[in-house]
């Protein structure tokens, strides 16, 4: 049975598609800081830009204590980076991608597959 990111390895590696590495992406990194009651704040910081193309991969809506909107699965496609693990973001504008999985598009290192989710409330 095929999973979401095997999937969205196989759309990746379209040739068609890694030439068009055309949205400017902010990779976000996760910051926790101690809030002051025992619990953690957590903020993201900008640690670098990259290019990558954004796919709609899956829409769903979310049922369960923590989704009550809409769920949207994004396929992002990139050059492949040692930096990038899953729990950072990535942004483009207004739009915040979660990094859900990873995974070599071509086995060669040359390019990365993204899955991430964007939420909809």
């Amino acid at each position: 049975m095929s999973t979401p990111l095997h999937e969205a390895v196989v759309l990746a590696r379209d040739p068609a598609l890694a030439g068009r590495l055309r949205d400017r992406l902010s990779v976000e990194i996760p910051i926790d800081a101690p809030d002051g009651y025992g619990g953690m704040t957590r903020s993201y910081q900008v640690s670098t830009k990259v290019w990558g193309v954004i796919v709609p991969f899956r829409i769903w809506t979310g049922r369960g204590p923590d989704q009550d909107g809409q769920v949207i699965s994004q396929l992002v496609v990139m050059r492949w980076r040692n930096d990038i693990e899953t729990g950072m973001r990535l942004r483009k504008g207004s739009r915040i991608l979660r990094i859900c999985q990873l995974a070599d598009a071509d086995g060669r290192r040359m390019r990365m597959v993204c899955l991430c989710e964007e939420d909809h409330a």
